[in-house]
């Protein structure tokens, strides 16, 4: 699964506060090693986009750290449009981590999945905290699937969505 992340948007979200009051650099490095603590148990793809605009030097600057990969927008461009382009490429392959209503309205058009800031950084916290503790959480999926084969069932008048369906896939999958 590839994951794409509103970096400062999910900085914010953890903090609790505003951005202004954050030393930006400390706060990114400390994300950075989350994710890589994550990207270990989970081995996902990971992409973290920021603004550029917020970081000294203009142009897109691009990187890997411990396995993460750390996009800037380039100067005048917000993260925004950076994630919206993934999308666009990614389609549903993508899940969109951000908490702007308005990117995840734009990102869903292209069929990618949007979870919320603190929703994703509980579901990471879990792994992290599951990796340490020697679980694996792959008994628990196999025995989701055994029960999903019954035959009994003819059909559910509660059943999801698709689309609450697929987010809540792959929430479970982080």
């Amino acid at each position: 699964m590839r994951i794409a992340i509103d970096g400062y948007n999910l900085i914010a979200a953890i903090a609790g506060s505003s951005l202004n009051l954050l030393d930006l650099e400390a706060e990114r490095e400390s994300l950075i090693g989350m994710l890589a603590d994550y990207r270990s148990c989970r081995r996902h793809v990971v992409e973290v986009v920021f603004d550029g605009w917020q970081v000294a030097g203009g142009g897109v600057r691009s990187g890997q750290q411990q396995g993460i990969k750390i996009v800037f927008s380039p100067l005048g461009m917000k993260a925004d449009l950076v994630l919206l382009r993934l999308a666009e490429k990614y389609g549903s392959g993508l899940t969109v981590v951000t908490d702007d209503g308005e990117l995840r309205h734009k990102v869903q058009r292209h069929h990618a999945v949007t979870i919320g800031s603190l929703e994703f950084y509980d579901q990471m916290m879990v792994a992290v905290m599951a990796k340490e503790k020697g679980l694996t959480g792959e008994d628990e999926d196999l025995d989701d699937r055994r029960q999903t084969k019954s035959t009994k069932k003819k059909g559910n008048p509660r059943r999801l969505s698709r689309k609450e369906r697929r987010k809540a896939k792959r929430i479970k999958s982080l």
